[in-house]
């Protein structure tokens, strides 16, 4: 993520940095959080990002348990996931 990896770090925020610390990735974040984004159109619209970056985004997102997947294909959404613990 942006060149730098925080491995050594056992501190949140680089752990934080090294999940949304890429380009765009806060921004997906927060129209998911404050805006109520949850489908790709929405975000792509919003933000004006590629649609290479921001699959690749959100996959990320998907795959380090930040959000969930909803529904299957062209339709899909994605969420916050609830963490426990």
């Amino acid at each position: 993520m942006l060149g730098r990896r925080y491995e050594g770090e056992n501190c949140s925020a680089a752990r934080t940095l090294e999940l949304v610390g890429e380009r765009w990735s806060l921004l997906i974040v927060r129209n998911a959080m404050f805006a109520g984004m949850t489908r790709f159109t929405e975000f792509q619209r919003s933000l004006g990002v590629a649609p290479n970056i921001l699959t690749k985004r959100l996959a990320e997102f998907v795959e380090a348990g930040l959000f969930e997947l909803q529904g299957p294909g062209p339709a899909a959404g994605y969420r916050r996931a609830h963490r426990v613990g």
